[in-house]
C-alpha cells in the first residue's frame, strides 16, 4: 500500500481547503490508516481515520482468435498510457498460456 499527500501547507485562516490525498493498494483487501493535521506552535490538530476496500479487478475484454487449418490471424490491442512519462514495454512483461501467441516487436515505448 502507498500513500501519498502533501507533508506541510500553508493555511490562511480560510474555513474551507482542498487536500489531495494519493491511495494505491497492489492487493485486494480492506486497508486503515489515519490521516492528521497538526498545527506546528500551538499543537492543535485533527485527524481522519479512513478505511479503504480493494475489489479484484473485473475483466475488461475476451479476445477470441479462430482461423482455419494452417492459416493465421491476427488482432490489434490498443495500450494508452495515462501518465506523462514515455514507457517501455517489453514482450517479457506479457503472460500467454499458447505457445503458438507470438507477441511483436520485442520492445515498444508508449509516448505519454
Amino acid at each position: 500500500m502507498f500513500i501519498r499527500g502533501a507533508k506541510t501547507f500553508y493555511h490562511s485562516g480560510v474555513n474551507e481547503y482542498e487536500y489531495k490525498l494519493n491511495f494505491l493498494a497492489l492487493h485486494v483487501g480492506s486497508y486503515k490508516f489515519v490521516l492528521t493535521f497538526k498545527e506546528k506552535e500551538t499543537g492543535e490538530y485533527c485527524f481522519y481515520n479512513f478505511t479503504v476496500t480493494v475489489e479484484e479487478s473485473k475483466e475488461v475484454q475476451n479476445l477470441e482468435l479462430v482461423s482455419e487449418v494452417r492459416e493465421s490471424c491476427s488482432h490489434g490491442v490498443v495500450i494508452e498510457n495515462p501518465t506523462a512519462d514515455d514507457i517501455k514495454i517489453n514482450r517479457a512483461m506479457f503472460t500467454v498460456s499458447n505457445e503458438y501467441i507470438e507477441i511483436t516487436p520485442e520492445e515498444f515505448t508508449v509516448k505519454a
